[in-house]
């Protein structure tokens, strides 16, 4: 999607249905992080996995999106976008961890979920354990996000250790 800028501010479209017709939103939640704050890596699996869209109306961040999808051939990496203000919007897909590093003195985060979120079943895989180098020497985290499974760990509990072994090494990659 493309910006437009004129004298009387800005303007951008978002999404449009055309793109993913199979897009339903049951929920839109925002967040607003200082610089420094990293939120994530975050997932609902299975029954209640669904996809989210995210966009940033102020201030800038770092995404990352790790995929947990074990039939995937992506399973296991990770890729990472910086977003700011106005510049469009990022889909992840179900079954893969989603955080995001704020870089700037606030950033606000918009999200549209496909399901309805459950803080019961919602899990995570701990921030620093899969390989994403993040640029930040001491991050702010919830104690909830500090306390979540290493990404070995992670994987181990939840039967996903097959796929491991078929993909590489976590690393860096473009996920479809």
């Amino acid at each position: 999607m493309r910006l437009v800028h004129d004298k009387r501010g800005a303007f951008n479209k978002l999404w449009r249905v055309s793109e993913d017709r199979h897009l339903g939103i049951a929920e839109l939640f925002w967040s607003s992080s200082r610089r420094g704050v990293i939120r994530g890596m975050h997932v609902q699996m299975r029954p209640n996995a669904g996809r989210k869209v995210l966009w940033v109306s102020e201030g800038s961040i770092i995404d990352a999106v790790l995929d947990l999808r074990p039939e995937s051939a992506t399973f296991a990496q990770w890729t990472v976008t910086e977003l700011s203000q106005g510049e469009g919007a990022l889909t992840v897909p179900e079954q893969c961890a989603h955080g995001f590093l704020s870089i700037s003195e606030t950033a606000t985060v918009h999200y549209a979920q496909e399901h309805p979120y459950r803080p019961d079943i919602e899990v995570g895989v701990l921030w620093d354990s899969f390989g994403l180098r993040w640029p930040v020497d001491h991050p702010i985290l919830s104690e909830r996000d500090r306390k979540f499974p290493s990404f070995h760990d992670f994987i181990q509990a939840n039967g996903l250790m097959a796929g491991l072994h078929s993909s590489s090494t976590t690393h860096e990659a473009g996920l479809p």
